[in-house]
């Protein structure tokens, strides 16, 4: 991976960092629960945010329209604006219920947020919840690309794909016969809004279609719309292409799991990492060259949508790189 940006500030080595969707910014906790939020390019600052109190953010998100960003701090989750106005509002949690993960879907209509016994789903423009739904511990929630859907891994190994409209009703249940031996790990919907699961001993597509290698405990799924490729992102990032069946290339190295990202926009892989007094962000190299001859090849047209001369341009590019 190059080096894209760089930038000399105080900022500490276990402390939170998250990506937008579409890769543009980056929000990272300096400490008494200041945020901050960069363009990622540049890591020239856009806003700062002040949480409740001094207790700084565990948990972020940024919603996929990049004006929201949510935090869950002390028991409590906040969800700010990051545009030119910031405002701050207190979505739940205390006592009665303790938010331990969050997610936007991707038309940032709808913030789900996990605690101990269950989902909610936050509506953002009624500023009201929606729907609450039952599950033991929910972890890993992923929405469809659709916003349809929203599937979460509860009980370790069972997953559960509910609607996220009307009554949040179950559309689907993955769990496998051998469940007491297995624990799923991970979880993305693919551009055909069809789930994966990575298990602690494989990859599945659905329930039994065979598409990658195991997913290990501390190992972050994520998948490229644009090229269709899973990335296990750990102490090593690889590249597995779901169609061929192997790896591409050889592994970056890797490290906090929640501080790479994949952009939903062109598909880039991006890693931040925090040094003694120094951020940096690093991106994937050889997706540059890539988007390279893509351009000359196409004058300006996506190599990566999948139809016709252009998949098989894509794919003759993927093998070189």
């Amino acid at each position: 991976m190059q080096l894209l940006s760089s930038k000399k500030t105080f900022i500490r080595w276990a402390c939170p960092i998250v990506f937008s969707p579409d890769g543009s910014l980056i929000a990272w906790v300096r400490g008494r629960g200041v945020v901050h939020v960069d363009c990622t390019e540049t890591l020239e600052k856009r806003v700062i945010l002040q949480f409740e109190g001094e207790h700084s953010p565990y948990i972020m998100r940024i919603s996929y329209c990049n004006r929201y960003l949510v935090g869950l701090q002390s028991g409590a989750a906040y969800l700010h604006t990051i545009d030119r106005v910031s405002a701050r509002l207190h979505i739940g949690g205390g006592k009665d219920w303790f938010p331990t993960d969050a997610a936007f879907s991707p038309d940032s209509q709808i913030l789900a947020l996990a605690h101990e016994k269950g989902i909610k789903l936050w509506c953002i423009a009624t500023q009201k919840f929606r729907i609450s739904i039952t599950a033991y511990r929910p972890y890993d929630m992923v929405f469809s690309h659709d916003s349809l859907r929203l599937a979460a891994v509860y009980g370790i190994n069972r997953v559960n794909v509910w609607a996220s409209g009307g009554d949040g009703e179950v559309v689907e249940t993955i769990q496998r016969e051998d469940h007491h031996h297995h624990r799923a790990n991970g979880l993305v919907f693919t551009r055909n809004n069809e789930l994966i699961v990575g298990w602690d001993d494989a990859t599945l597509l659905g329930k039994e279609q065979y598409v990658g290698p195991p997913l290990l405990e501390g190992t972050k799924l994520l998948y490229s719309v644009q090229t269709g490729q899973l990335i296990y992102s750990g102490r090593k990032i690889w590249i597995w292409d779901i169609e061929r069946g192997k790896y591409v290339g050889e592994p970056f190295w890797g490290g906090d799991e929640e501080r790479v990202s994949v952009s939903s926009k062109d598909g880039t892989l991006l890693k931040a990492v925090a040094e003694p007094k120094t951020l940096k962000v690093y991106s994937d190299c050889r997706y540059a060259v890539f988007k390279f001859f893509a351009a000359m090849l196409c004058t300006g047209t996506s190599l990566s949508n999948g139809d016709g001369d252009n998949a098989i341009l894509y794919r003759i590019l993927m093998l070189l790189l």
